[in-house]
């Protein structure tokens, strides 16, 4: 699945990097007590994408409530305030093809440059890119950008973050 969540008003409230860091051990805490496999991810100050595996899917809105309800009330307290609602909603898309889910990984990966946090992909930690570049190198990486496009993807997040 690819997962598309987004903070309610779009407000930035993973804007800093003790947010961010909580939300993503509340992803893969759940994603491991569910028995969910993480694959890529990124977070962005005001939403997120994840590329998950799972045997059921059936679980899903479980495994979104579970990380929401247990973000929230961190990143509430890390911002000094309570925000009521925090979330807003999430998309999820389930994988068609070998080209479907490459073009979503690249969409994700490059979400970054995207919105305009960096100009390059590699500046910015609060992805899996590094740990993708890890273990496939840098020439594997260009190459599955050049196989797989993904700029005419339209996932919700395009001029409103």
């Amino acid at each position: 699945y690819m997962i598309t969540d987004a903070l309610y008003k779009k407000r930035k409230l993973l804007a800093n990097d003790k947010a961010k860091g909580s939300l993503l051990n509340a992803i893969n805490y759940w994603i491991g007590k569910l028995n969910w496999k993480l694959v890529d991810w990124v977070i962005l100050d005001n939403h997120y994408h994840l590329m998950t595996k799972s045997c059921k899917g059936m679980d899903l809105p479980k495994l979104i409530q579970q990380i929401h309800r247990k973000s929230a009330t961190e990143i509430n307290q890390i911002n000094g305030f309570k925000v009521k609602p925090l979330w807003y909603n999430y998309w999820d898309t389930c994988m068609r093809n070998k080209k479907d889910y490459f073009r979503r990984l690249n969409y994700i990966l490059y979400n970054p440059v995207k919105h305009k946090y960096v100009k390059e992909i590699s500046n910015y930690k609060w992805s899996s890119f590094h740990i993708r570049l890890e273990k496939e190198g840098i020439e594997e990486l260009q190459m599955q950008f050049a196989l797989y496009d993904y700029r005419n993807l339209e996932l919700g997040d395009e001029d409103d973050f």
